[in-house]
């Protein structure tokens, strides 16, 4: 009879340890599925993310604004210094994104300056912006 029971326990745990190791399992594959699902979702956002939808750009600026890109960071540093900086034209949140793009195209050949504009644009910009996504993004880069 002690045999009988001994045999019963013994099933009985093997059991339970089976239980609790498929629990686990399932656990630890749904937190690490949710952890990839945030980074695409992220990643995701970030690439679909029209910057030209954020407000504090005039219009009639876009087009200097793109031109000005494409010259490189000379010349966005210039168009930077005088429509935002000057003529206060541009407002947040679409200017921390310029200055931004502008970092990026310094890192290279003047990373000094590129963390000091990445981190005036890290201290103005509170979490709730749109914009706090990218500059979440390219803190590994800047710090």
């Amino acid at each position: 009879m002690t045999r009988l029971i001994t045999i019963g326990l013994v099933i009985i745990g093997l059991w339970i340890a089976w239980v609790v190791y498929q629990q686990w399992e399932k656990t630890d594959s749904t937190q690490n599925m949710t952890q990839y699902e945030a980074a695409e979702a992220q990643r995701l956002a970030t690439a679909a993310f029209d910057p030209r939808s954020l407000p504090g750009l005039p219009d009639k600026l876009e087009d200097p604004l793109q031109n000005a890109k494409e010259h490189g960071a000379k010349a966005l540093g210039a168009w930077l210094d005088f429509y935002a900086d000057k003529e206060k034209v541009v407002q947040d949140p679409r200017l921390a994104w310029i200055q931004l793009d502008y970092a990026v195209l310094l890192a290279n050949s003047d990373p000094v300056k590129a963390k000091q504009v990445y981190g005036d644009v890290r201290d103005r910009i509170p979490p709730t912006s749109p914009v706090y996504p990218r500059i979440k993004e390219l803190q590994k880069t800047f710090e």
